[in-house]
């Protein structure tokens, strides 16, 4: 389950920064699609993200608070925002970190992106650092910067008189690894083959995936990228049965020699089994036999097959969900292949997409590729409070005078990530909050998402009806209506 927050206090401290020049709009960030990088770099990090922000000039993520204290926690946190703003935006002159304190503050922190990158490279001392960053304090209340200058060793406990003795000097973090390759097939030049043998097979790009057909039964075909070599690294592609035989398999190939001829094999089916086989001078070597598992989509649907390799150990994930563990040290680097078999059967056709490689340290998140069936937000449901087990408590259909924060919670299905989606929020029939389309999907095919309203400070709303509205690519999916009274 995801959460997006609004905060209506909050868009006097974004006003007040668009008038500083320090951020825009997420619509406008989101042409170069930095947001999702920084989203997904900070939540797999375990960092709760309400926003993020920026354009040439400056680039913030807003986050909820870690600790009540000045610890080395809340500075890892402070810093961890830096890290993940500095790959995803490579223009903006300065980095913010802010962070919600209280339902009422907002500690923003600022660093020159310059400083920041020579901090990473080496190139300045930690206690030059200490003092090349600044930081102030927005009230959402009272709706301006407070002028208290020590406002962090006041409210924090355990802080130095002087911020910079006390120093921002966190554990270093990983930054998100870029991929050492990727391909989405939408160009018929991205290296794999492209061919047709006496109806004996088909390889080709087809509509933005890489399709492969085996017409004749006894059969293994694949198509490896050439000039390439990978000893540690991770793989992941997208697999579907297009049509044909249940039984036959398709997957991945790894360390692929030279001469096309040795690798290693991880292929599943479309009835839910998968296999792992090692093929070398000597032939066909088995690592695991056929083994059914639940995690298996099959029949049509997108399966997600994952390879992680350190030396002589490979580990085989479906979906996320690992499979196989195997030691062997008979190949220790080459290129990537798909492959495809059928055994009995008239035909097999397969498609694939999304590949990606890693060779430096892999996201652990994956993705399960793009969904089948129709996109859908389902009713929603009104929430009181969201509970200490991770669940919305206390359903209603309307909230009490004085009520300080709107809940909307819906169940979604057939999404993918990377559409563009969006909320808007009224108040007596006029729109308060618009951001229909001004955001990229990221939560996975199905799930349940949650929207909230609320004013900075624990200021109680105003009494009337409230109107959310749900869209995806554009097009008005879901809405609701509540009221306080």
């Amino acid at each position: 389950m995801s959460i997006r927050r609004y905060c209506i206090g909050a868009v006097v401290f974004l006003a007040l920064l668009l008038l500083t020049q320090l951020v825009t709009s997420p619509a406008q960030a989101q042409e170069s699609n930095p947001e999702g990088l920084v989203f997904d770099c900070l939540t797999d990090a375990g960092y709760d993200v309400i926003d993020v922000y920026g354009d040439e000039d400056a680039a913030m993520v807003l986050m909820e608070i870690v600790s009540d204290e000045w610890d080395e926690e809340l500075r890892t946190q402070i810093v961890w925002g830096w890290y993940c703003l500095y790959p995803a935006y490579e223009d903006p002159e300065v980095l913010v970190t802010a962070l919600e304190y209280e339902a009422r503050y907002l500690l923003t922190f600022f660093v020159d992106r310059g400083d920041f990158g020579a901090w990473l490279d080496g190139e300045m001392s930690d206690s030059e650092f200490v003092s090349a960053y600044t930081y102030a304090v927005y009230d959402a209340q009272i709706g301006d910067w407070i002028s208290e200058t020590d406002f962090i060793h006041i409210y924090f406990p355990g802080a130095e008189p002087v911020l910079e003795e006390e120093g921002l000097i966190p554990r270093v973090g990983q930054q998100p690894a870029e991929p050492a390759f990727s391909d989405d097939f939408s160009h018929d030049d991205s290296g794999l083959t492209a061919e047709e043998e006496d109806n004996r097979y088909d390889l080709g790009y087809v509509n933005g995936e890489y399709h492969i057909s085996v017409l004749v039964e006894s059969l293994v075909v694949w198509s490896a990228y050439p000039d390439m070599e990978f000893d540690d690294f991770a793989v992941q592609v997208q697999a579907r049965l297009v049509g044909g035989s249940r039984q036959g398999d398709c997957g991945l190939l790894i360390r692929v020699e030279p001469d096309n001829h040795e690798f290693y094999l991880f292929g599943i089916t479309a009835d839910g089994y998968y296999q792992i086989y090692k093929r070398s001078s000597d032939g066909w070597t088995e690592l695991v036999g056929w083994k059914w598992s639940r995690e298996i989509n099959g029949d049509g649907e997108w399966d997600l097959l994952r390879v992680e390799a350190s030396g002589s150990t490979m580990s085989f994930l479906v979906n996320g969900e690992p499979l196989a563990t195997v030691d062997d040290d008979s190949f220790s680097a080459g290129t990537i292949a798909l492959y495809a078999q059928n055994y009995q059967d008239s035909h097999l056709h397969v498609a694939f997409d999304n590949l990606t490689v890693w060779t430096e340290e892999a996201p652990s998140d994956v993705r399960t590729g793009p969904a089948t069936g129709e996109r859908a937000f389902g009713p929603i449901t009104w929430y009181r409070y969201l509970g200490e087990d991770g669940e919305w408590q206390d359903p209603v259909t309307e909230y009490p005078a004085g009520a300080t924060v709107l809940t909307a919670v819906w169940d979604y299905e057939n999404m993918e990530d990377g559409l563009k989606w969006g909320d808007a929020w009224l108040y007596e029939g006029d729109v308060v909050l618009d951001s229909r389309d001004e955001y990229e999907w990221a939560g996975g095919q199905t799930g349940s998402e949650a929207s909230w309203i609320y004013y900075g400070g624990g200021t109680p709303l105003p009494s009337g009806e409230y109107e959310v509205r749900l869209y995806i690519e554009g097009e008005l999916m879901q809405s609701a209506s509540t009221w306080v009274r």
